[in-house]
């Protein structure tokens, strides 16, 4: 499924573990002067990203931690799902392995920002969203992924915890987050506290509020 539009941008799938943060500004360098993109690795569980809905422009940066299969360049057929009618609708995604097959058969026809699902250290997401920051000019994130992330995993949260749980899981701690929602510490502990015992309760697979 080759695309016949050549304005058309590549998809860039990327596996955390192996690649440093040099590398990660290469590819945003790359993304941000709309140079043509040749490599795009991928796995072959990836079709499940024909999913997506194919009108929104992704950077997808993938975290494929529990294959073994062998990685490959090339243009993927998943080239038709870039589009580069509106960049500024560029999105990054990043996965954990755990619920890549889960998550992705779920967002048909929604555009969500950022879907940080993680189970690795807060200061080294951050260093990745801080890279992110700077080469896209900030990471927002939609009320679409935010219901995304309870409902998945069967708990029920207020809009407000909702809105925690994104920041958190978007590598900010409790106090930034504090400053972030305009609460206090104490408050910001509580939704903490309160959120990962829901998370318990279900046996969420997100891992969450570790400092």
């Amino acid at each position: 499924m080759k695309s016949q539009d050549k304005t058309k941008q590549q998809i860039i799938i990327v596996d955390r573990w192996r690649v440093t943060a040099e590398v990660w500004m290469e590819l945003a360098h790359k993304w941000n002067e709309k140079q043509s993109v040749k490599h795009v690795y991928t796995l072959h569980h990836m079709k499940y990203l024909i999913t997506i809905n194919p009108e929104d422009n992704f950077l997808i940066i993938m975290d494929i931690i529990t294959d073994n299969e062998k990685i490959y360049e090339g243009v993927s057929t998943l080239e038709w799902l870039c589009s580069s009618k509106n960049r500024e609708r560029c999105r990054v995604m990043i996965f954990t392995s755990i619920t890549i097959p889960y998550v992705l058969k779920l967002i048909v026809n929604i555009s969500p920002a950022v879907l940080l699902l993680k189970k690795e250290p807060v200061g080294r997401l951050c260093n990745y969203i801080d890279i992110l920051n700077e080469s896209y000019g900030g990471i927002t994130i939609s009320p679409s992924a935010m219901k995304i992330i309870s409902q998945v995993q069967g708990v029920t949260l207020s809009p407000k915890e909702h809105e925690y749980l994104l920041y958190r899981l978007s590598g900010f701690d409790v106090s930034e987050v504090a400053d972030l929602m305009k609460i206090t510490y104490r408050n910001s502990l509580n939704y903490q506290s309160r959120i990962t015992r829901r998370l318990k309760e279900k046996k969420s697979k997100i891992y969450l509020l570790q400092e």
